[in-house]
């Protein structure tokens, strides 16, 4: 290879430079980077990262120790990583426009602990480019080498792939064994929880569905509202849903873990006819997922929660979804734990919690678990937990 290489920036987290390739006539950035291996440094290292992306547009090609992973199913053993710390990194991610170009062999890249009990496997090491990169070099490929005497794996990029490609990453033993552990991941990931009581969180939800309403959703559909509803539809959207759903929600959390039968049982509630609700539910529970990994199919399995992002149902869905966290906030206001803050006299009020309660509002406020205590021994398991205040 015939090229120019010129350093542009470094520091102790990275290593820029321009390679000009005189053979191709092409020009792009590669930067070694290393993220911090302590939680602590770890948004000065994403800070590096978004500083970078703004020195040059020229296609670019980050590689190394990034010291954290973008998804739960990319560490085994161990602790599970907490989910704010990968979100950090996925929105950095997306904020340079670098996208994680693959591999091939084992799925990890670092290992530590000789004995079953305490081994921990995880991906820290990747490569990642910007769409321009991969164009530019479409048949690249990411190599994990074997390794004896590092606790890291070494990556092998190679990006003339052509005729000679290596077919290592169709290995059935390794595609086996990186499609059970991400079957299982997300096999875990969408598995309801034992059913529970809603009794309480659907006490604060008085019905506003009655007979006409329920007339006007069960009434056969005409072919000239099907032709109607279809063409105004754009692909993977729902119509006409701006004005219906102004709050902006964190979906990759919410909607992996809302329970079907917290959504049955709330739209029997609100007074939803039994036909429409059981259509509502077939539409929901029909689902199958299979995990695809360099084309490789992988089994089928059947979810028994979440709802379907891009689905044009969903959003629908999930304002009902929503409406069990209206309730507890009703109820907690009757009960005397939740209290409105005026900012003026002409503000609306704020509402905070008094110390010691485990409800706040907070941009996350969706995740999985338990809503929290009262102070009355009370839990809510209806896939949704919030947070503390922030």
């Amino acid at each position: 290879m015939d090229a120019n290489i010129t350093l542009r920036t470094f520091s102790k987290r990275h290593i820029d430079m321009v390679v000009d390739d005189n053979e191709a006539r092409v020009k792009w950035r590669y930067t070694g980077f290393y993220g911090s291996p302590y939680v602590q440094d770890r948004n000065e290292a994403w800070e590096v990262l978004k500083i970078l992306i703004t020195l040059d547009d020229i296609p670019w090609f980050v590689c190394r120790d990034f010291n954290e992973i973008i998804y739960g199913f990319e560490k085994k053993g161990g602790l599970s990583r907490d989910e704010g710390r990968m979100e950090l990194f996925r929105r950095t991610l997306e904020v340079c426009q670098l996208i994680d170009i693959g591999y091939s062999g084992t799925w990890f890249t670092w290992e530590r602990g000789n004995l079953p009990e305490t081994n921990i496997q995880e991906r820290l090491d990747r490569g990642i480019a910007t769409v321009g990169w991969i164009s530019m070099f479409p048949e690249v490929k990411v190599q994990h080498l074997v390794h004896s005497f590092s606790d890291h794996c070494p990556l092998l990029i190679n990006t003339k792939m052509g005729e000679d490609r290596n077919d290592e990453g169709r290995d059935t033993k390794v595609l086996h064994e990186m499609e059970d552990v991400t079957r299982s991941y997300f096999h875990n990931l969408f598995t309801a929880e034992d059913k529970e009581n809603y009794d309480y969180v659907l006490s604060g939800i008085n019905r506003c569905m009655f007979e006409g309403d329920n007339l006007k959703l069960t009434t056969s559909y005409t072919s000239e509202e099907i032709r109607e509803v279809v063409f105004e539809m754009g692909a993977m959207k729902a119509p006409d849903t701006k004005w219906r759903y102004r709050v902006k929600l964190d979906m990759s959390k919410a909607n992996d873990r809302v329970e079907w039968s917290f959504i049955n049982e709330i739209m029997i509630r609100i007074g939803f006819a039994t036909k429409w609700v059981k259509g509502i539910m077939k539409c929901i529970t029909s689902v199958s997922y299979s995990i695809v990994i360099n084309g490789f199919i992988g089994e089928k399995f059947q979810p028994t929660r979440g709802l379907r992002q891009g689905d044009p149902l969903s959003p629908f869905l999930f304002l009902l979804y929503g409406e069990g966290l209206s309730s507890l906030m009703r109820l907690a206001m009757q009960e005397g734990h939740l209290k409105g803050v005026k900012a003026n006299r002409t503000r609306l009020g704020i509402y905070l919690l008094s110390p010691g309660r485990a409800f706040g509002l907070r941009r996350d406020f969706f995740k999985v678990g338990y809503v929290g205590e009262w102070g009355m021994g009370r839990k809510y398991p209806f896939g949704m937990t919030v947070g503390s205040p922030e």
